[in-house]
């Protein structure tokens, strides 16, 4: 159901905060529980099941009479500059097919920013609620693109 890529140099399981003059500095210390794409996925496929009401079956013998939806998200930006914002721009697609309409699909971006405090816990939430909202955007065009193939997108 959903295929996630990150920019390589953020996909670790170090934080990776972004300085000034656009100097990265990789955190040893602090860390996600899991590489950031595989995290990303993960979280992300838990809030589309939720919020979708639906189950992933990727990888899964799928019935070729049965609608599939597919959502792939390519994570452009996941930036964290404590004191300042964290940003998920991303590009994201979904898929459709159905045994009576051939296979379609949409593409839509969403830029997403918060203000976060120096705090980097603050920061590590501040992505959370952007996952979610990212989720959410997802979630509420494909469940209207389905239903209405006239849907777009709005690009931010």
């Amino acid at each position: 159901m959903i295929w996630v890529r990150l920019p390589l140099i953020v996909d670790q399981p170090q934080i990776v905060l972004r300085q000034d003059q656009g100097r990265l500095e990789v955190l040893e210390n602090d860390r996600w529980p899991m590489p950031l794409s595989e995290e990303l996925q993960e979280a992300l496929e838990l809030l589309l099941e939720k919020n979708l009401g639906t189950r992933n079956l990727a990888g899964v013998y799928k019935d070729p009479l049965q609608p599939v939806l597919s959502i792939q998200v390519d994570v452009r930006l996941f930036e964290t500059r404590p004191g300042s914002h964290v940003l998920i721009d991303a590009i994201w697609s979904i898929a459709y097919r159905s045994a009576d309409q051939p296979r379609r699909t949409l593409t839509c971006a969403s830029r997403l920013k918060q203000s976060v405090s120096m705090n980097l816990e603050n920061a590590v939430l501040a992505h959370q609620r952007l996952i979610e909202e990212l989720a959410g955007r997802i979630a509420n065009k494909a469940d209207a693109w389905v239903k209405d193939s006239t849907q777009k997108c709005s690009v931010y």
